[in-house]
């Protein structure tokens, strides 16, 4: 994922950064059954950028059997910085 966020042009120019906590839930053969946003960075435009962010991405490695379930939760931190 670290390579695929991106700060939009206009967060960038208006100095916005933050910490988007999105909960994730992650199917036996690896696909993103749900996506949202658990905790706003408070700036819309970074909220959209993680959930479009993941949306690009589209899935994940296949759940190994050995967790014995069907889906897995997780909540995925995504850090907007303007530093470089």
């Amino acid at each position: 994922l670290r390579q695929t966020i991106r700060l939009d042009v206009d967060s960038r120019r208006r100095g916005e950064e933050g910490r988007v906590m999105i909960e994730l839930t992650i199917g036996r053969d690896g696909t993103f059954q749900g996506v949202r946003v658990k905790t706003s960075s408070g700036y819309r435009r970074l909220d959209g950028a993680a959930l479009e962010t993941l949306r690009r991405v589209g899935h994940a490695d296949p759940l190994p059997p050995e967790l014995g379930r069907d889906r897995w939760q997780i909540s995925v931190p995504m850090v907007y910085t303007l530093r470089e």
